[in-house]
C-alpha cells in the first residue's frame, strides 16, 4: 500500500474519532485540534497504522507529525516497513473490539485492578464532565467494561445525556488497565520512545519550532491579560532563534445563532536545544533520587494525572499517595534544600511526540545546575523494563535532556497563565505543536 492510500485510511480514522465527515479534514489540518482528539488519540490512530502495516516511524519523524500531508511526506521518506512495530518488552496490544463486542474476561480483570489501585480525585476537585461516549473513546474498550466499572465504584455523575466522569480519574484508570491501546497507555509508550537511544542522542544540538495555543476558559468575549513565561533556552548551552506571540480575538459574531471564538493565544518560538551529561557526585543526591524513583516504582506514590490544585500541593499530594512530574519534583527539591542544597524547580516544554509541558527539578553541584527527573525515568521503566532504560535512568539523574526547553518559570506555575480581572485561572485549554527543524550539529 502506497503513502496516499495509507494517508486516506488515516483520514477515516480520524473522522470516526472526531465524530466528523472525512472532507472536513483536509492535508493541512492540525489533527491534535480535531474534535475532542489531543495528543494521545491521534497516537492510537498512528499506532494502528503502523501494526497493520508494519511499520515503525521514527521519532525524528514523529515530531514534523502534525498534519495528514505531514504523514503522506514521512511514510514516503520511509518506505521501507519494519519487521516489529512494538517493542520487545511489551505483547502486541489486542485488537480493538467491535462496536458493541464484548473485551475478553482477563481484560476485564485488568481494568477491575486498576479501579482497585485508583486513588480518585479529591471531592472538592472533581469535575464529572466527561461524556460515556468521550470516555469509551479515551479508554478504548466496549459498553459492558464501563458498565461493570460504575457498578464496582467507578465515580460518575448525572448528565443530561447519561453518566458522566472525571476526567483524572478515567486517565488515571485507563493508565494502568493493561491493556496496551488505551489512549494514555499509547500517550505514555510514543512520548518515551526517545529512551530507547543513546547518550548521543539525547545530547546532541537539535533545533525545534514550538507552537503553543491556549484559549480563555471562560468560552466568551474575551480581553483579559495573558502573561508568558519566557522561553530560556540558552541556560543549558541552547539559543532562542526565533519567537513570536499573538492574541487572537473575533470581530462581531454576525448572527445571535453562531457563537464567536473565545480569546486566544498563540506562541510560535523556534529553539536550539543542547543536552549535556552530568553525574551526580554526592552520594545524598545519587539516594535522594533513588528514592525518590523507588516511590513511584512501589507505588508508594502512584503516579497519576492530577487536576492543577493539586499537583503544585506536593505535600497534599503525598499525603493523598499520588504524585506527578510537577509534585514529585516540588518534594524533591524541598528534601534536598532541607538537606542543604542549592535546588529550584522548573517549568517548561518536553519535546517528545506528544510535545507537552513539564516539570522538573535543578540542583547546583559543582558550580553547574544539574536536571533531576524521576518520574521521566520511571514512564521509561514502564515502556522499557528497568534493564533496558538502565542508560536513561542514570541519565536522569542529573543530565539534562536536549527535549528539554525550560522557561523562566517555576514548576508550580503555568507556562501560560490568564486571569479575569484579580483571578488567575488553574490552568487554561492548550494545544502544543512542535516540529523538529532538524539537528544543529556544528552550531
Amino acid at each position: 500500500m502506497n503513502a496516499e492510500e495509507i494517508k486516506e485510511q488515516a483520514r477515516l480514522l480520524l473522522a470516526e474519532e472526531a465524530r466528523v465527515e472525512p472532507a472536513q479534514i483536509r492535508d493541512d489540518t492540525v489533527l491534535k485540534r480535531l474534535p475532542g482528539m489531543g495528543t494521545g488519540r491521534v497516537l492510537e490512530v498512528i499506532g494502528r497504522l503502523e501494526r497493520r502495516h508494519g511499520l515503525v516511524i521514527d521519532d525524528q519523524y514523529l515530531y514534523g507529525l502534525t498534519t495528514l500531508a505531514d504523514l503522506e511526506r514521512i511514510v514516503t521518506a520511509q518506505s521501507a516497513p519494519r519487521p516489529e512495530a512494538q517493542p520487545a518488552s511489551r505483547p502486541e496490544p489486542k485488537p480493538r473490539p467491535a462496536a458493541g463486542g464484548a473485551a475478553s474476561d482477563g481484560e476485564l480483570r485488568g481494568w477491575l485492578r486498576s479501579l482497585e489501585k485508583l486513588v480518585p480525585t479529591p471531592d472538592d476537585l472533581t469535575h464529572y464532565s466527561v461524556d460515556r461516549p468521550t470516555a469509551l473513546a479515551l479508554m478504548r474498550t466496549d459498553d459492558r467494561t464501563l458498565d461493570t466499572l460504575m457498578r464496582h465504584g467507578l465515580r460518575h455523575g448525572d448528565g443530561p445525556d447519561g453518566p458522566r466522569f472525571d476526567e483524572h480519574d478515567l486517565y488515571n484508570l485507563a493508565m494502568y488497565c493493561g491493556s496496551g491501546r488505551s489512549v494514555p497507555e499509547v500517550a505514555v509508550r510514543y512520548n518515551v520512545r526517545l529512551a530507547r537511544g543513546s547518550v548521543e542522542s539525547w545530547t546532541r544540538p537539535e533545533v525545534w519550532r514550538i507552537r503553543h495555543f491556549a484559549t480563555c476558559p471562560d468560552h466568551g468575549r474575551c480581553d483579559q491579560r495573558w502573561e508568558l513565561a519566557p522561553v530560556r533556552p540558552e541556560g543549558f548551552g541552547g539559543e532562542l532563534l526565533e519567537v513570536t506571540h499573538d492574541l487572537l480575538r473575533d470581530g462581531p459574531v454576525p448572527s445571535g445563532e453562531v457563537a464567536g471564538r473565545p480569546a486566544f493565544m498563540m506562541l510560535d518560538c523556534t529553539v536550539r536545544t543542547a543536552g549535556k551529561r552530568m553525574e551526580l557526585r554526592s552520594p545524598v543526591l545519587r539516594s535522594a533520587y533513588r528514592d525518590a524513583l523507588e516511590e513511584l516504582r512501589s507505588g508508594k506514590i502512584r503516579f497519576q494525572s492530577v487536576p492543577a490544585a493539586l499537583r503544585v500541593d506536593a505535600s497534599k499530594a503525598r499525603a493523598l499517595g499520588v504524585g506527578n512530574c510537577v509534585s514529585t519534583s516540588m518534594h524533591l527539591a524541598q528534601t534536598l534544600a532541607h538537606a542543604g542544597f542549592q535546588v529550584r524547580t522548573r517549568k517548561g516544554y518536553f519535546v517528545a511526540v506528544g510535545a507537552e509541558d513539564h516539570g522538573w527539578m535543578e540542583v547546583l553541584e559543582d558550580g553547574e545546575w544539574k536536571a533531576l527527573d524521576p518520574a521521566l525515568a520511571l514512564l521509561a521503566e514502564w515502556d522499557l523494563g528497568a534493564e533496558r532504560s538502565a542508560a536513561f535512568t542514570e541519565f536522569c539523574a542529573g543530565s539534562y535532556l536536549n527535549r528539554f526547553v525550560p522557561c523562566d518559570s517555576r514548576a508550580d506555575e503555568e507556562v501560560v497563565r490568564h486571569w479575569h480581572g484579580d483571578q488567575l485561572f488553574d490552568e487554561v485549554p492548550t494545544t502544543i505543536v512542535t516540529r523538529t527543524a532538524g539537528t544543529a550539529v556544528g552550531k
